[in-house]
Parts: C-alpha cells; sequence; structure tokens
C-alpha cells in the first residue's frame, strides 16, 4: 500500500506526510496524524526563514508597532487570567528544571551591570582624602540623604541606573562614616524638635 501524499499549495508539489509539520488527534479509530497546514516545510521555511529570523521580526513588530504591542499586551492579560493556574505550575516546574541556570545568570549580569554602573560614576570613592578605586569595597550613596519615609528598600542597581545623577560612590568606610555623620544630625534636630515643644507646652 502506497504511502498518502499532500499536495502543497505553494509549490503544487505532491509530497508524503514526513514533508509537512504534523500534528495528531484522536479518533474512533485510534491516533491520526495529518498535517498542521497544507504548505511543505520547504516552502514554510523559504516563506517564514528559520526560528531566529522569526523572532527577530516579531521583536522589531513589537517595538515599532503601538497597535500591535497593545493587542499583544491584552491577549496575555486575558490568557492569564483565564489560565492563571496552569501558568503558575509550569512556570514553577520550569524554574525548578532550570533554577541553576538562571542563578548563575542573575548572578553574572548583575556583577557586570555593577561594574558598568561603578564605571560611569568615576570608578573611584568620591571622598577626596580617599579616592580608593577597588570595585570590591565601592559602593552606590545617595547624594542627598533620604529619611526613612522616602527610603525604597529594593534593587539598588535599577535606581542607580534609572536616576543615576542622585548617588554618588563612596568606599564602604567612607559610607559607613557618612551614614552615621548623617544618623548623629538628625538625632540631634530630632531632641532639638522634642526639647522646643516641650518648652512650648510648659
Amino acid at each position: 500500500m502506497s504511502e498518502k501524499t499532500y499536495v502543497c499549495r505553494v509549490c503544487g508539489k505532491p509530497k508524503s506526510i514526513s514533508g509537512f509539520y504534523t500534528h495528531k488527534y484522536k479518533t474512533r479509530d485510534g491516533i491520526k496524524i495529518c498535517p498542521r497546514s497544507l504548505v511543505c516545510k520547504k516552502c514554510y521555511a523559504d516563506y517564514y526563514g528559520t526560528r531566529p529570523k522569526q523572532n527577530q521580526r516579531s521583536r522589531e513588530k513589537y517595538r515599532k508597532d503601538k497597535e500591535y504591542r497593545e493587542s499583544r499586551k491584552e491577549w496575555a492579560r486575558e490568557y492569564w487570567r483565564k489560565n492563571r493556574e496552569k501558568c503558575l505550575a509550569k512556570h514553577k516546574d520550569w524554574y525548578e528544571k532550570n533554577r541553576d541556570k538562571i542563578l548563575v545568570k542573575m548572578h553574572t549580569e548583575t556583577i557586570q551591570e555593577r561594574a558598568e554602573l561603578i564605571r560611569k560614576l568615576g570608578g573611584k570613592c568620591q571622598n577626596p582624602e580617599c579616592g580608593i578605586e577597588d570595585i570590591d569595597v565601592l559602593e552606590f550613596d545617595h547624594i542627598k540623604p533620604l529619611n526613612s519615609a522616602k527610603r525604597k528598600y529594593g534593587n539598588i542597581l535599577r535606581e542607580v541606573k534609572k536616576h543615576p545623577e542622585r548617588f554618588q560612590l563612596l568606599c564602604a568606610n567612607c559610607h559607613r562614616r557618612k551614614t552615621l555623620n548623617e544618623f548623629e544630625k538628625r538625632w540631634e534636630e530630632r531632641q532639638r524638635k522634642m526639647q522646643m515643644s516641650l518648652l512650648r507646652k510648659s
């Protein structure tokens, strides 16, 4: 019995099912295999190109076409609402399988990003009496001190990247001294206000 052939709707050549991308489906007679579309693998590759090229075209369209970008975001939000548990389970399973690779990549990228930001901010301690250039002991310091109400505890690298003008480089020792001096000034100011408040009440 000869193998069944299908005609490609692009090139018009008859080919066996192995020449097409296929999918399986269940029937009463068992599992059957049929072409996913009547476009053979060669014509599909000629039209769409390789997978990296397809991804590149999609990214460019997403970046340039605002309407397309919003439609994709809306589709993603709707899919998440309908399949939340499925997405969470799938992501958890994927993370467990790739946990070590993810952590190594995150650590490497963090080190590289930190080194780049330090270079942009001068690469040395901004204290004129210090000037140390050892990247391992340099830290990001807020030029204008923040009080506890305004302070946000999160990714300092993201904050430095977004607002580099708000930060300066200090070594660990200079940073601790500056923080201690700022704390003492705030404490003295707080004590002064408390004394003034008591005097007014009396």
